[in-house]
């Protein structure tokens, strides 16, 4: 997209990161190619976060970028427990992931377990 005579009233000094949501293949190349960073949401096994940080490596190279690249994966733990919460995050950073961010698993239910959870498995 480009635009044309648009500015920002308060323009940040410095330029923010463009991370992408992605889920297929093409995006995740898209992303690469054009953004500074990946999310990838909850569901994403840590085989498919692999496979998505060599597509972004194959796509970064072809596009010659060679800047850092965030892969930020969302989880959705099936038990919370501090254990639990540390397999995940080991699994996916193992991976390529830079970032997980946790997420209860039902809207509704008190957030605190799994905070908990993540504030012990340090």
């Amino acid at each position: 997209m480009r635009l044309r005579d648009v500015t920002l009233d308060w323009p940040p000094s410095v330029v923010p990161p463009v991370l992408v949501g992605a889920r297929g293949p093409r995006t995740i190349r898209l992303a690469a190619e054009r953004g500074d960073g990946v999310i990838l949401d909850t569901g994403t096994p840590a085989d498919a976060v692999r496979a998505s940080c060599a597509d972004i490596a194959e796509a970064r190279a072809a596009a010659g970028r060679t800047e850092p690249f965030r892969v930020v994966v969302y989880a959705q733990p099936a038990e919370v427990s501090p254990q639990v919460v540390a397999d995940v995050a080991g699994d996916l950073g193992e991976a390529g992931a830079d970032t997980v961010v946790f997420v209860p698993g039902d809207a509704a239910v008190d957030p605190m377990p799994l905070i908990e959870a993540c504030a012990a498995s340090h």
